[in-house]
C-alpha cells in the first residue's frame, strides 16, 4: 500500500477518494503544516554562522512530536511513499523534512494543483522521485534570515511597543516598515503647488452641456501658475466646431485573479480584510472548487479555457463569446510561482452537479467573485465609439471627449468587480492570440 501524505488535514478525505477512484490502494495522511523547527531563540540562534545549515531542527511542539511519530510508523509500514505538500517553497520545505525519514528510492513527490479526480490524477501522474532543491534552499534561507535578523527586530518592537506585544519584525514587516517610513517622509517632504486650466463650457442645441478644455500649441492642456492668469483669459464669443473623429474600440477583459490582483479586489469588491481574503481562497482550494491560490501567473489550462468559453456560451448567448480565446500575458511571473495556474473554479465533474451550489457556505461570495472575474477573461470585448470633438475659438483650441458603448461585453458579467487597474482598450479588431499588450490601436 502506497502512503500519500499531505500537508493540510482538511483535503486528506477528498484525495483518499479521489486516489481510490483511481485504483490505487493508498492511505492518506498530513503533516498539519511545519514538522520541525529550530530551538528558542533562548537557547540561541541554533544556526553556525560559518555555514548556515539548520542542523539542530527539532519537533515543533508536542504535537508535532506525536505527528512525527505516527508518520514514521505508517511510512515503515508503506511500500511508496508519495510527499504531496502544497506546491510552493514552505510545501517543499515541508516535503525535505519527510523526506529524510523515508529509505532510499521509495519517496516520490507529487503535487496537486486542484482538488478534483482530474487534479490529483495529474499531481500522480506526474510525481517524480526528487525533490525541488532550489525550492528547499529558498525556503530554509528565509527560515535562516528570519533566525539571524528578524528575531533581534522583534526584541526591538516589544521594547519600543509594549502595547503590541504580538508583533513581530521578520523578513517581510522589516522591509515592509522600511517602505512605509520611506513613503511617509517622502510625504512630509512633498511641497504642494497649484496649477489652473481653462475648460469652456457649451451648451448644444438640445439643451445638454459639454465642457471642452484649452490646448497649448502642442495639443496638451495648458496651465497656468495663478488662478489670476487663469482667469484673466478672455471668453470667446464665437466658437466653431473644427474637427469631430468617431472611433470605434474595442477594450479586452482583464485576466483572471492571481494572487495579488485577487486581494486587491477582493479586498474592495467584498469588504474584507486582506487576512479573510487569503483564508477565502486556501479554504475554497481545500475543498476542491478553486485551483492553488498562491500563484504569480494568470495562465490557464486548456480543459480550463474550454470549459469557459462553453459557459458563456450557455449562460449569454454566441454574442458574447469572441472567434479565439483570449491569451492572457503574465507580468514577470517567476519561475517557482508561475508554474501554477491562476486562480479559477476547478471544472465540475458530472452533469448532476449545480453550479449554484458552489456559490454557498462561509466563502460564497469569495467563489463566486473568482468564477465571475474568470469566465469574464474569455468573454467578448466590449465595443465603445469614442468621439474627439476640437473647437476653434479666437485663435484657441478647445477639446472635448465623449464615449458611448455599443456592446457590453465582459461588463455584463463583470458588473461588481473593483478595478485594480485602469480600463485598457484596444483598437477596432477581433480578438488576438498572443497579444503582448491590452492596449493596442
Amino acid at each position: 500500500m502506497d502512503l500519500i501524505i499531505l500537508e493540510s488535514p482538511n483535503k486528506v478525505r477528498d484525495v483518499q477518494k479521489y486516489a481510490e477512484a483511481l485504483c490505487w490502494r493508498v492511505k492518506v495522511t498530513a503533516t498539519v503544516g511545519h514538522l520541525l523547527d529550530l530551538p528558542p531563540m533562548s537557547e540561541g540562534p541554533a544556526i553556525d554562522t560559518r555555514t548556515f545549515s539548520l542542523e539542530k531542527l527539532r519537533p515543533r511542539d508536542a504535537g508535532a512530536a506525536e505527528r512525527v511519530a505516527r508518520l514514521r510508523l505508517a511510512i515503515a509500514e508503506a511500500d511508496r511513499i508519495i510527499v504531496a505538500t502544497d506546491p510552493d517553497r514552505e510545501g517543499e520545505a515541508i516535503a525535505a523534512e519527510v523526506w529524510q525519514w523515508v529509505p532510499l528510492g521509495k519517496a516520490w513527490r507529487a503535487t496537486f494543483e486542484e482538488i478534483t479526480p482530474s487534479g490529483v490524477e495529474k499531481g500522480l501522474r506526474a510525481m517524480r522521485p526528487e525533490l525541488n532543491v532550489p525550492a528547499v534552499e529558498a525556503a530554509l534561507t528565509r527560515r535562516i534570515i528570519d533566525r539571524l535578523a528578524g528575531w533581534h527586530g522583534t526584541a526591538l518592537v516589544f521594547e519600543k511597543l509594549r502595547q503590541h506585544r504580538g508583533l513581530s519584525a521578520g523578513r517581510l514587516q522589516s522591509a515592509a516598515l522600511r517602505l512605509v517610513v520611506e513613503r511617509y517622509r517622502s510625504h512630509q517632504d512633498f511641497r504642494p503647488t497649484s496649477t489652473f486650466g481653462v475648460r469652456l463650457k457649451l451648451r448644444a442645441p438640445g439643451g445638454a452641456e459639454v465642457f471642452a478644455r484649452l490646448l497649448d500649441g502642442d495639443g496638451t492642456p495648458t496651465i497656468f501658475p495663478t488662478k489670476a492668469e487663469a482667469e484673466a483669459l478672455r471668453p470667446p464669443r464665437r466658437v466653431v466646431v473644427s474637427t469631430v473623429d468617431a472611433k470605434k474600440k474595442q477594450q479586452r477583459p482583464r485576466p483572471p485573479f492571481e494572487a495579488s490582483s485577487w486581494l486587491q479586489v477582493a479586498c474592495k469588491a467584498l469588504g474584507i480584510s486582506v487576512k479573510d481574503a487569503t483564508q477565502a481562497t486556501q479554504a475554497l482550494f481545500e475543498a476542491g472548487l478553486t485551483t492553488y491560490p498562491r500563484t504569480d501567473t494568470v495562465r490557464v489550462a486548456d480543459e480550463g479555457i474550454a470549459w469557459a468559453r462553453a459557459e458563456i456560451e450557455r449562460r449569454f448567448g454566441a454574442s458574447y463569446l469572441p472567434p479565439t480565446a483570449w491569451d492572457h500575458k503574465d507580468g514577470g511571473a517567476s519561475a517557482v510561482q508561475g508554474a501554477h495556474e491562476a486562480i479559477r473554479p476547478t471544472i465540475p465533474h458530472g452533469p448532476s452537479e449545480d453550479l449554484a451550489t458552489r456559490h454557498e457556505g462561509q466563502w460564497g461570495k469569495a467563489y463566486a467573485l473568482i468564477e465571475t472575474r474568470f469566465l469574464a477573461s474569455q468573454a467578448a470585448a466590449r465595443v465603445v465609439e469614442e468621439t474627439t470633438v476640437r473647437f476653434e475659438a479666437e485663435g484657441a483650441t478647445f477639446l472635448t471627449k465623449g464615449q458611448v458603448e455599443l456592446f457590453d461585453g465582459w461588463k455584463r458579467l463583470l458588473v461588481s468587480d473593483a478595478e485594480e487597474e485602469t480600463d485598457q482598450v484596444a483598437g477596432d479588431r477581433p480578438p488576438v492570440v498572443n497579444e503582448d499588450d491590452h492596449d493596442d490601436e
